[in-house]
């Protein structure tokens, strides 16, 4: 981990290595938070016997993740850490942990992608002490395997994003559904779940939808299969912008951010550049 020291021409900053990791530890270290504590934390992995590279500190066979806790002078600690069965792939406190977030209460609040009761997901909670708590699990409570029904499959959705804290107070999050389409959920800090925007899959073109952003309107936005779409925060899906189908507009979009304009700029990959919408 390093410090870059800024000075007034650019081209002269330097930066400090603060503290290095082996790579028999950790690896791929990802959004890397300040929080109030002063302390840094960070999402880390360690790929095990599915990868053929080094396992989990109780388990080789197994593969690890983490939430890492850094101070300033570079004191690495682990605070939690997620298991993942090489043999069965099972998780049952979740795994594929997303960015952390902190909240007024002064706890970590994230997803993991997999894991749970069902493998599906959850929504958790750590202290900066290091206690963790799961506030809810992803379940295949499926709204029957009809296929029929608005979104056989799970009614609440798979593989959950990173949260957003609103301006309320309350996180929000998208998921996405078995059969296409997405859900978007609201979880308040004692852990109460409630399914916004249920997963449909008549919404199949809002696939793979990005992080949510929360702009100065008080609606939510995300990119999700080459569009730009408004949720509000009742649940109430718009599309604002499609991409042109033949690629001038890029592909793959990511996370919106909003300017000082108001107007929300974001990227593309691969033919276009920078996109302002």
């Amino acid at each position: 981990m390093f410090v870059l020291l800024p000075c007034a021409q650019s081209s002269n900053a330097q930066t400090v290595t603060v503290t290095t990791f082996g790579y028999d530890q950790y690896d791929f270290f990802s959004n890397l938070i300040q929080a109030s504590d002063g302390n840094l934390y960070a999402v880390s992995r360690n790929f095990g016997g599915l990868a053929g590279n080094f396992g989990c500190p109780d388990e080789s066979s197994n593969e690890c993740n983490f939430i890492t806790k850094i101070t300033p002078d570079g004191t690495v600690t682990i605070l939690h850490t997620f298991e993942q069965s090489g043999t069965t792939g099972e998780a049952p406190g979740g795994y594929g942990p997303s960015s952390l977030i902190e909240a007024p209460d002064g706890n970590l609040y994230g997803t993991t992608t997999e894991g749970g009761t069902s493998n599906y997901g959850t929504i958790f909670k750590v202290s900066t002490t290091g206690t963790y708590t799961t506030l809810y699990t992803f379940l295949a409570d499926d709204s029957g395997s009809d296929p029929s029904a608005p979104s056989p499959g799970a009614v609440n959705g798979i593989t959950p994003g990173p949260l957003v804290l609103g301006s309320d107070g309350n996180f929000y999050g998208t998921s996405q559904g078995t059969v296409g389409g997405f859900g978007f959920f609201q979880l308040q800090p004692g852990g109460t779940f409630t399914m916004l925007h249920p997963p449909n899959k008549a919404e199949n073109q809002y696939n793979f939808p990005s992080p949510l952003l929360q702009a100065s309107d008080g609606n939510f936005y995300m990119t999700a299969s080459g569009k730009i779409v408004q949720i509000t925060p009742q649940g109430g899906v718009t599309l604002q912008y499609s991409f042109p189908s033949d690629g001038s507009g890029g592909e793959n979009q990511g996370v919106l951010v909003e300017g000082p304009d108001e107007n929300l700029y974001g990227t593309s990959e691969f033919s276009g550049y920078n996109s302002q919408y």
